[in-house]
């Protein structure tokens, strides 16, 4: 009897990093297996009433799909949602479990991981016996067992979900007397919007040829509100709004700055797609520690910071670097980059090992 993944949960539109991360593995998965889709996205960027209203709609009709497919060993793919999204994971769990369904469960998010939540802990005991759970470090995958306790855990770093192509990576070389800032991010307080300008202000004023690039959605009030001050002020003429940008626009946009800042206090940060994108366009990273960052930026040239010392200690560590130096090792991030898409190739053929044998 042919057995089938089902593919249930929220495929862009709405971008994230999650819903994408979801479509790229989905795909991978339909390489080896009969995968059958339900997309239970909105295809609407207001999270508002209707946005909930539709997403419901569809929830309940691939509910009735699930039905169609019970008992007979198939398998249910999810991505946890990190917000109230997450009732709707909970029931599709409580529902496929009572029609036989068996579980691979992939975690984005440390909202759940962070402090131990009671639907969380109910639903991983009620399949602890039939599912996977995929993680994005060691130790968000350790993190969560000590929560929750004892399951059958992968590991799969965020390299897979780039499209990637070493051989194209062209070192760079660039003459420009200026050194270039960014962070490529949503805009918001809690992501680091104003600690980023803080040490871009503080490098200027202490004398250096400095840009800084904000790339992405401002959200927010007060975001918008600290944006209209900086345009107003002729002073910041150096620093430049550019708001959302993607696909080869966004790679040429990391390819001209020097070093990229991520001092986010999100506090469900796991591990952003758009530091490796980073490294991959050999930019030189200081970022703050959250999730999976120290783990999987440490084997690189980057810096961790505090993030109650990130605006003092990043602009000393500037001061202290010039640009040959930054070139120098951004370079060699390449050479581990390789390593670490070895790594990634081997853990994808253990999970699917591990998926083989859940489905049989």
């Amino acid at each position: 009897m042919e057995k089938y993944i089902i593919s249930f949960g929220v495929f862009p539109p709405p971008t994230s990093g999650q819903t994408v991360s979801f479509e790229k593995f989905t795909r991978f998965l339909s390489e080896h297996f009969t995968i059958i889709k339900l997309d239970i996205s909105p295809k609407i960027k207001n999270r508002n009433f209707i946005f909930k209203l539709i997403k419901t709609q569809k929830w309940f009709k691939s509910i009735f799909i699930l039905l169609k497919y019970s008992f007979k060993g198939n398998l249910i793919y999810l991505s946890y949602d990190s917000g109230r999204g997450f009732y709707l994971d909970f029931l599709t769990q409580v529902i496929g479990k009572s029609l036989g369904y068996k579980f691979v469960i992939h975690h984005h998010s440390y909202s759940y991981i962070n402090k131990k939540q009671f639907l969380y802990k109910f639903i991983t005991n009620m399949i602890r016996e039939d599912s996977i759970h995929i993680f994005l470090c060691q130790k968000m995958m350790t993190s969560y067992k000590e929560q929750y306790g004892k399951i059958k855990g992968m590991v799969l770093n965020n390299w897979f979900f780039l499209d990637l192509d070493l051989d194209k990576i062209k070192v760079r070389k660039k003459n420009s007397s200026k050194l270039i800032l960014g962070i490529l991010s949503n805009l918001t307080i809690e992501k680091g919007l104003t600690k980023t300008i803080e040490v871009a202000k503080e490098l200027k004023k202490r004398g250096l040829n400095i840009e800084l690039y904000l790339a992405g959605p401002i959200i927010g009030e007060k975001e918008e509100e600290i944006k209209n001050k900086i345009i107003k002020d002729g002073n910041n003429q150096f620093i430049k709004f550019l708001g959302p940008v993607y696909g080869e626009e966004k790679n040429n946009l990391l390819n001209e700055i020097d070093i990229f800042l991520f001092p986010t206090n999100y506090k469900n940060e796991a591990m952003p797609l758009v530091l490796l994108e980073a490294l991959k366009e050999q930019c030189y990273i200081i970022s703050a520690e959250r999730g999976c960052i120290k783990e999987v930026l440490s084997k690189y040239n980057c810096i961790i910071n505090d993030i109650d010392r990130y605006v003092e200690n990043t602009v000393s560590q500037i001061l202290s670097l010039d640009k040959s130096f930054i070139r120098e090792k951004v370079t060699f991030n390449i050479k581990k980059i390789e390593k670490d898409l070895i790594f990634t190739s081997q853990q994808l053929d253990n999970i699917l090992f591990e998926i083989k044998e859940l489905l049989k």
